[in-house]
């Protein structure tokens, strides 16, 4: 009787293993399709929208996306990040509390500063046609975050069919709020961006207010400061790192904007628009994921790291990399037809940009395994040298006097050859990880 016994027993093992690789590509697949559907009613509505506003407008929308983009990452110093890795409960909506703290505070600080100092932002971006619209900027930043960290705790709840529905809501909002708006003028696409964000956080945010029953009293002065101190790593590692990183993805909108005029970055904005945001968004969702599986599996059982980082590597490979390779051959052959003549060149360079476009969609996913095994210090100095690297990519080209496509051709090089090596970056670090057994998640690199 000891012999089915122990057999039944080594059998229990890798069905406890199944079952959470389960709950893994479920919440991968549920967050993808509503991400995928989501951009794909975006998409729908872009010959519409490429009709009502001409390429300056979407280079003006990509500069205000640019400016959120940036100011979502220093908005709640990063903080909301850490809420998937807190050891319990408490300490979970104790971090959420705090990263809406740090969110009032920057919101109110980016008021003062467009208040004040806002025809001073448009001369330093070179877009004097920006400054009437950058008051929104505030309700971007203030929105997005709390999107995000919102987004944070549901993953941690591994509640994915809620983040789901926040991305449909989201494709929903930005495809029909430009096109109700459009006799405004580019205040409408600022706007769909803003109503994108906005649509499902309800949900998201009585998912939060349910948990907070449990808990007994909003955390005091002294708790959060004590909570600040021990995920110190985020605001100081892991902002700087992302910062950089999201202006590595910025740089397209903002330099071309300012070096070759709005029309150039409104081309950009298009290309990114119906191929790279898509592809972007459903990397985010899958980080979501991610990030959730990987926080717990390093908590749990480390030796888990690796393979779920692997696996999800690969399947990202395989799931974007013939539809990118289709795209890029199609795009300078379709874009005029389906969004209009003036659009062509926006097709050329979705061609030149689909192999960065691939890399970013397979490694961005990945992005948050230094923080998860404590190793943001290395992860910043990658970053910014990736950073100057991509700055020198565009503007080396426009001082030697090459045309916005060879320039576009420079950028998409060398930005797929950082992706390459971000991934044997990460790779290493979670190799190292899972065969290590050091427990701590923000003392490294501190």
């Amino acid at each position: 009787m000891s012999a089915p016994r122990l057999l039944s027993a080594q059998r229990l093992i890798p069905l406890h293993t199944r079952l959470k690789a389960g709950t893994f590509a479920r919440g991968i697949a549920g967050i993808t399709f509503g991400t995928a559907l989501g951009q794909l009613l975006l998409v729908a509505a872009t010959p519409v929208i490429t009709r009502l506003y001409p390429p300056a407008d979407f280079g003006l929308f990509g500069v205000y996306t640019g400016v959120v983009s940036l100011a979502v990452v220093l908005g709640a110093a990063r903080y909301e990040l850490a809420v998937p890795m807190a050891s319990d409960e408490r300490e979970a909506l104790y971090l959420v509390c705090l990263s809406f703290v740090v969110l009032v505070g920057t919101v109110v600080a980016v008021a003062i500063a467009v208040a004040f100092f806002g025809r001073d932002v448009a001369q330093v971006l070179r877009a004097p046609e920006f400054e009437p619209f950058l008051w929104i900027v505030p309700v971007g930043l203030f929105v997005g975050v709390v999107q995000q960290t919102l987004n944070s705790y549901a993953a941690r709840l591994r509640d994915y069919r809620a983040i789901s529905q926040t991305k449909v809501a989201q494709g929903v909002g930005q495809a029909l709020i430009p096109i109700i708006m459009a006799p405004a003028g580019p205040i409408g696409l600022l706007a769909g961006d803003v109503a994108g964000k906005l649509g499902g956080t309800a949900r998201l945010g009585a998912l939060l207010l349910k948990s907070t029953r449990d808990i007994a009293g909003l955390p005091s002065v002294k708790e959060l400061c004590r909570i600040a101190r021990q995920y110190k790593a985020f605001p100081l590692l892991s902002s700087p790192s992302a910062l950089l990183n999201t202006f590595a993805l910025q740089i397209p909108t903002l330099l071309f904007a300012s070096l070759y005029g709005p029309s150039v970055a409104g081309w950009l904005m298009l290309s990114n628009r119906v191929v790279g945001t898509p592809m972007r968004l459903i990397g985010q969702s899958v980080a979501q994921v991610y990030l959730g599986e990987a926080a717990r599996a390093k908590r749990e059982s480390p030796e888990r790291l690796h393979p779920v980082f692997k696996k999800l590597a690969s399947r990202l490979l395989l799931f974007g990399g013939i539809p990118i390779c289709l795209i890029g051959v199609g795009a300078p052959f379709v874009f005029d037809l389906v969004f209009g003549a003036e659009w062509q060149n926006a097709g050329v360079y979705t061609a030149l940009m689909c192999p960065a476009m691939l890399g970013q969609f397979v490694v961005s996913p990945l992005s948050q395994t230094a923080a998860i095994v404590g190793r943001q210090g290395r992860q910043l100095l990658l970053d910014a040298t990736r950073t100057a690297l991509l700055v020198l990519s565009v503007w080396i080209p426009f001082r030697s006097g090459w045309t916005p496509n060879t320039a576009v051709a420079c950028y998409a090089a060398v930005l797929s050859a950082t992706y390459v090596a971000l991934y044997f970056f990460y790779s290493s670090i979670v190799a190292a990880a899972s065969a290590s057994t050091a427990p701590t998640l923000c003392s490294r690199d501190a």
